[in-house]
């Protein structure tokens, strides 16, 4: 079972400054809330991939920094889906890489496009997996044939 997002902040026992300086508690310090809200910004930061900690990086509380991130991927706006779109049309199969790892980032994009109602044909999809496994030319065609069979391709 994979840990939510909450969940790990529960965990960390930091999910109060994602709701805000309305919820420090009465007993804590200003100092303390200060530290608290800062190493709850540093906890999130290390989870994000670059092109992400930089859309988020300028936020100086973590109520801010949450707001932004669940517009950023929760949020059905026209600046997710281009995201999402860049992510997609930006993946590279690295030399030496595992088709499969490679199948699994190419799903996990196309079902958060399918999430904010951008669903991809297969055609399409195929002919964009071509592109990002176009280095390994001789088993392109039973890689993709296998990927759709499976239905690992596509949302």
């Amino acid at each position: 079972m994979e840990m939510t997002d909450d969940d790990i902040l529960i965990l960390k026992d930091q999910y109060f400054p994602i709701e805000g300086v309305t919820k420090k508690p009465s007993s804590m310090i200003d100092d303390e809330w200060n530290k608290l809200d800062r190493k709850m910004i540093s906890i999130i930061c290390e989870y994000l991939e670059k092109n992400v900690y930089f859309t988020v990086s300028r936020e100086k509380t973590t109520k801010r920094l949450w707001k932004n991130l669940h517009d950023l991927y929760k949020k059905n706006t026209s600046s997710r889906k281009v995201f999402l779109m860049k992510k997609l049309y930006n993946i590279k199969m690295k030399e030496g890489s595992s088709v499969f790892e490679h199948l699994n980032k190419f799903k996990i994009i196309t079902s958060h496009l399918a999430s904010v109602k951008i669903i991809l044909d297969y055609e399409i999809i195929a002919i964009l997996f071509m592109c990002y496994v176009s280095a390994y030319q001789p088993c392109q065609s039973r890689v993709i044939k296998y990927a759709l069979s499976k239905k690992i391709l596509g949302s």
